[in-house]
């Protein structure tokens, strides 16, 4: 089929009512033929024209021409879309569609400004010239605006770094929702700003410093300049600050040893994520246990999510942390499900070494929780090398009404590997799912488990 033809037929297909890509008052507006749609005399239509060249990429560069004179268009919103669309197709130059997004950044209509926004984002490190107007931008009243503006930074990324200290001055008590996303868009800038929050760690806004920590903590070992910064930091006056230097200083691993003596003082922190965060570090600085004591005590804390967390971080250590497996085993029977699930993970990270507890291992199997159950099933894999029972238990995960309890079941199904054969045609249903995150997953487990049968499937 020739590409102008193929054109027409994806333009002329109806849109459904109120999906995503109708900019305000335009639900239900249908394009009509061809490439007439991006010079029809209704804005709504235009956009709608410009949206479905989004979704068709590369393969609509027959539009091209049309869409860069869309880039004058008297709507706003048409604009915006087809600048993204010039740059989904043929990654148009910045020269060209900077502008018109830039512009965009100052419409008095907040949605036409997030997707000003978040377009830029989509341009990466090519939108650096948009950097300081984002800046900007992040004064924004609308906090809709706001979090779009923070993504874009983060994706622009490394050259996106002189946006950190007003990503940081976002930050605060009454601005709580925007930590996330800011801590993420610090950490895509990486090593270019770890000055930066090295500096911010000392910051008398408490969030700030938190903020600081656990950015620097997903840019990983190359935060190593700020140990001494993160060291001090495990004797702040808030917990959740303590907590983030501790995992950091672990995520840096080695090269934080400088820092090993107070961590070491951190272990009697009256904090029990303190503690168990600092001993964890440890084990990923020096390569060695010599704190399963303290996790060992902390399994039987008061709070659920406190053993919970401990569970984590012994199978976060693995088979080095055999010597938990009894009280480990204890908690397979915990009232709290989080804790019975953490529990079975561990056991199956340390690995056979816990096939003394595949008896306890098996009674989850028949839990009321099923992120318990299927979780059992991996872990009973893992500690006995037999996958008879665990798979009779995913397979009837992969049709729980819960997604996620699904979708973990592929997970576990493709970590089981070529023993989890005669799953296969279960999986093949799973991959008219909707969810198109789900349909990965799947592809992925199935590619895990038989390639060639996979590929025999139609499975890419």
């Amino acid at each position: 089929m020739k590409l102008a033809a193929l054109l027409a037929i994806v333009l002329l297909v109806p849109r459904a009512e109120g999906q995503a890509d109708d900019p305000p008052g335009t639900k239900g507006t249908q394009a009509p033929d061809g490439l007439k749609a991006l010079k029809h005399p209704d804005a709504a239509v235009r956009y709608k024209a410009a949206a479905l060249l989004v979704r068709l990429g590369p393969v609509g560069k027959i539009a091209v021409p049309d869409l860069r004179e869309a880039l004058k268009d008297s709507n706003g919103y048409v604009r915006v879309k087809a600048a993204e669309a010039l740059w989904t197709i043929e990654k148009t130059s910045p020269t060209v569609l900077l502008p018109v997004l830039v512009r965009a950044l100052t419409s008095k209509e907040p949605d036409l400004r997030a997707a000003a926004a978040a377009v830029l984002g989509k341009m990466g490190a090519k939108a650096k010239n948009a950097v300081p107007p984002l800046i900007e931008a992040l004064k924004d009243k609308d906090e809709g605006v706001c979090l779009e503006v923070v993504a874009a930074l983060g994706e622009i990324g490394a050259v996106a770094r002189d946006a950190a200290p007003a990503l940081l001055n976002l930050v605060g008590e009454d601005k709580s929702i925007l930590e996330p996303f800011v801590v993420s868009s610090l950490a895509n800038m990486g090593a270019a700003i770890v000055g930066v929050l090295d500096k911010a760690l000392a910051d008398p806004v408490v969030q700030r410093r938190r903020v600081a920590a656990e950015a620097l903590g997903m840019i990983g070992p190359p935060a190593r300049p700020a140990t001494k910064s993160l060291g001090l930091r495990l004797a702040d006056s808030d917990a959740l600050v303590r907590v983030e230097a501790a995992k950091t200083l672990g995520k840096i691993g080695p090269d934080a040893a400088p820092a090993v003596m107070l961590l070491t003082g951190a272990l009697v922190d009256p904090i029990v994520f303190v503690r168990i965060e600092a001993a964890l570090a440890l084990w990923r600085i020096e390569g060695r246990v010599r704190s399963m004591a303290v996790l060992l005590e902390d399994l039987n804390d008061p709070s659920a999510a406190a053993r919970a967390d401990a569970c984590r971080a012994l199978g976060t250590i693995g088979p080095a942390a055999k010597e938990a497996g009894p009280g480990l085993g204890k908690l397979l029977s915990d009232k709290a499900s989080p804790v019975r699930q953490r529990a079975a993970e561990a056991l199956g990270n340390i690995g056979p070494a816990s096939a003394n507890l595949d008896h306890s291992l098996r009674k989850l199997l028949a839990d009321e929780e099923a992120m318990v159950r299927i979780t059992a099933a991996l872990s009973l894999w893992q500690v006995t090398g037999k996958a008879e029972a665990s798979l009779e238990t995913l397979g009837k995960g992969l049709k729980d009404e819960d997604r996620l309890v699904r979708r973990y079941s592929v997970v576990f199904l493709g970590n089981i590997g070529k023993m989890a054969q005669s799953m296969i045609p279960d999986l093949m249903e799973c991959l008219q799912e909707e969810d198109s995150g789900m349909r990965v997953a799947v592809k992925d487990a199935l590619m895990s488990i038989d390639p060639d049968a996979a590929r025999k499937a139609g499975v890419r």
